[in-house]
C-alpha cells in the first residue's frame, strides 16, 4: 500500500523501482544529508493475467475491468489451444479461464496449463452454474461466476498473488 514517500492517496500495492538524485532545487523530493534531494519513483504491483473466453465481447469487457484494478492484460485467448501457446510465450501470473470452451473445457484445461507454468494462478469463471468444487479439484485457485465479477472481486486476486509471492532474502557481501 501507499507509504509516506508517496503524496497520492491510493490503496494501490506499490514497490520501489528505483532511485534518482537529482539537485536540491526540485520540490517533490527527498531531502538528503548531502545537499541533493532522492526521488524514489513507484509502480504497482503488475499481475500479468491471460484471459480465456471463447466470447471475444466479454474478454474486451472483462480485460476492462482487470486494467481498472491494476492488472496488466498480456494475452488472450478463445480456446484451450490457443491459451496453452499464450501460457508458453508469456508466462502469465494469472490465467482467467471461462469453464465452457469449445473443444478442451476450462476444467480439463486447468491442469494442462499449469503443467506449463509452475507458478502459474488460475481462476475459473462461468455464467452457468456453481463450480467451486471441480475448480479446486483440478488445482483452480477458486471458481468466480461471471455476474460475481467486479471491482472489488478483482482486486482481491492482486492481494493474494502478493500473498504467494515468497519474499527475497537480503544477503550482506563481505
Amino acid at each position: 500500500m501507499c507509504n509516506a514517500s508517496c503524496r497520492m492517496q491510493c490503496t494501490s500495492p506499490v514497490v520501489p523501482l528505483y532511485r534518482i538524485i537529482i539537485p536540491k532545487s526540485s520540490t517533490e523530493t527527498v531531502p538528503r544529508p548531502d545537499g541533493y534531494k532522492a526521488i524514489f519513483c513507484y509502480a504497482l504491483v503488475m499481475t500479468n493475467i491471460l484471459i480465456v473466453d471463447d466470447q471475444a465481447s466479454f474478454r474486451r469487457q472483462l480485460r476492462r475491468l482487470l486494467e481498472l484494478a491494476g492488472m496488466n492484460v498480456i494475452a488472450e485467448a478463445g480456446d484451450m489451444v490457443e491459451a496453452k501457446k499464450m501460457v508458453r510465450e508469456f508466462q502469465p501470473d494469472l490465467a482467467v479461464v471461462d469453464v465452457m470452451l469449445p473443444g478442451t473445457n476450462g476444467i480439463d484445461g486447468t491442469p494442462q496449463l499449469k503443467a506449463l507454468s509452475d507458478s502459474l494462478r488460475v481462476i475459473l469463471i462461468s455464467a452457468y452454474q456453481d463450480f467451486h468444487d471441480a475448480a479446486k479439484e483440478v488445482g483452480a485457485e477458486r471458481f468466480v461466476s461471471k455476474g460475481d465479477l467486479d471491482l472489488e472481486t478483482v482486486r482481491v486476486w492482486v492481494v493474494d498473488q502478493e500473498e504467494k509471492e515468497p519474499e527475497e532474502e537480503v544477503q550482506d557481501e563481505k
